[in-house]
């Protein structure tokens, strides 16, 4: 709620709506901000099958019952294996890449699927800092994240 001067210079509240920016994060249900994360977690997973990795593979399978957990470290986990995810992502990218190339194949659609696998799976991790997600999880916003105080 804010308030201004109104026409008889007596302060005016304005009420933030549905529709207002949240500061400080999005309105995402924490539903749709945790099925992301699963999401992208089920990815990694069937990338290390596909590639035999049967240690990674499991890891992924079984990060997003870290979830489960409503304290502050497990999303944090979460996200920084889904940062590692993304940047395993782009070297399978760039391997696809120098297959394509030395064989003489195309690879524009390749490059745009990869790099929206790899977007999403960013987008994952950044989505467990939606408003509901830290307070389900009881995060604490970092001081440069912070909108700056009014006067």
């Amino acid at each position: 709620m804010t308030s201004s001067p109104g026409e008889s210079g007596r302060p005016v509240r304005h009420v933030e709506g549905p529709s207002s920016p949240a500061p400080g994060g999005s309105r995402l249900p924490v539903a749709v901000c945790i099925a992301a994360a699963v999401i992208a977690c089920l990815l990694l997973a069937a990338h290390f099958l596909r590639s035999f990795t049967m240690p990674l593979m499991v890891f992924f399978l079984l990060l997003p019952l870290l979830l489960t957990v409503r304290k502050a470290w497990a999303p944090r986990v979460v996200q920084v294996a889904l940062v590692l995810g993304a940047f395993e992502w782009g070297m399978t990218t760039l391997a696809l890449l120098g297959d394509r190339r030395a064989t003489g194949e195309p690879f524009g659609r390749m490059m745009l699927i990869m790099g929206g696998v790899i977007l999403f799976t960013l987008a994952a991790a950044l989505a467990l800092e939606c408003r509901s997600s830290r307070r389900r999880y009881g995060l604490k916003t970092g001081r440069s994240f912070q909108a700056a105080p009014r006067e």
